[in-house]
């Protein structure tokens, strides 16, 4: 059984309860936040909703937030990679430039 997150747009996205719950009852840390860390946050829940709802939703610590938190976690952790495999490639392409110039 799912129920919907909505974002600012009116868009949708379909989300398990248990998860749903989990996210509502962050709101009112949500609504202390400043408008631009609002929709980063929003933005965040939806990337997280999307890409790991299975995985939360089967997590039997007994904490849904602690789940959220790995996923959270997880998906910084993949983000972090590939920026550093990012540099580690511009970094090894502007040292072979280098080397083409001075031989």
């Amino acid at each position: 059984m799912s129920s919907r997150l909505f974002d600012d747009s009116g868009n949708t996205e379909a989300i398990s309860i248990r998860l749903r719950r989990e996210i509502d009852s962050w709101r009112p840390f949500v609504e202390a936040l400043r408008q631009d860390d609002r929709e980063v946050f929003r933005d965040m829940m939806n990337e997280i909703s999307s890409g790991y709802m299975e995985a939360i939703d089967k997590a039997e610590r007994g904490y849904d937030t602690e789940a959220l938190m790995m996923s959270i976690l997880l998906k910084q952790q993949k983000t972090i990679n590939w920026l550093a495999n990012l540099a580690r490639h511009l970094q090894e392409e502007n040292e072979n430039k280098n080397k083409k110039k001075n031989p």
